[in-house]
């Protein structure tokens, strides 16, 4: 917002301006507000498209495997796992060996950090399934065997940690665009040097603009209806 001020011309004459304010567009803060509505999007996406894909992986019932080779169809290049659920608790022992349709060997992975919906089920192996065609023949004493995909956790964990870098600075963005003052234009003279407004008359009687023979009383800021003849 601008302020502007028109200053009557007359002898004797106090004050026979205006004010009135002239709305400016202000860029800074319109931009700042898309900057953290931006922001504030690209933090969700950040943490959304992890999460979608952990909560798929981690929902899906796999292919149960028993004794001997088995041929299994996979998603090619995806990364899957070994799960054994021993129930029992009675410990096990494992010997698994993959190989592709060509006969070549699965390299198999220590999963490390895992995550797992049951109390009794744990993640032991984990590969790529390259082609998706593959043979899986496991020896493990156990009650349950189940080949299926592995939740990405470490992305998850990157997801979050973006998302929360990404919604902080959206949100002091858009907290700034709401305490910025708004960028007032000063009228320029002739000679492009910033004019600013004169200072208002203090409130009292002063020659009527309109009658120079009366007084017309000024408020501080307009002229009343209030009159005093000579």
């Amino acid at each position: 917002m601008s302020r502007g001020y028109e200053q009557g011309r007359g002898a004797g004459t106090a004050a026979t301006g205006t004010i009135f304010d002239v709305p400016q567009p202000d860029r800074r803060r319109t931009a700042l507000l898309v900057a953290g509505a931006l922001l504030l999007c690209l933090a969700f996406l950040s943490v959304a498209l992890p999460a979608f894909g952990f909560a798929r992986a981690a929902s899906k019932a796999g292919v149960r495997l028993g004794n001997g080779p088995k041929q299994i169809v996979l998603p090619a290049h995806e990364q899957y796992g070994i799960y054994v659920d021993d129930t029992d608790n009675s410990g096990y022992s494992e010997q698994c060996a993959i190989t592709d349709a060509n006969g070549r060997e699965i390299p198999l992975h220590d999963p490390g950090a895992t995550f797992s919906n049951s109390d009794t089920e744990t993640l032991d192996i984990v590969f790529n399934t390259g082609s998706g065609r593959l043979t899986i023949d496991c020896s493990i004493s156990a009650e349950r065997v189940t080949v299926k995909p592995v939740p990405n956790l470490k992305a998850l964990v990157i997801g979050l940690a973006l998302a929360a870098a990404l919604g902080c600075a959206g949100i002091v963005a858009i907290v700034l665009r709401f305490t910025l003052r708004s960028k007032r234009s000063v009228p320029q003279n002739a000679s492009g040097r910033p004019q600013y407004p004169l200072p208002l008359p203090w409130p009292g009687w002063y020659p009527d603009p309109g009658d120079r023979g009366q007084l017309r009383y000024w408020d501080g800021t307009s002229w009343t209806s209030h009159v005093h003849g000579p």
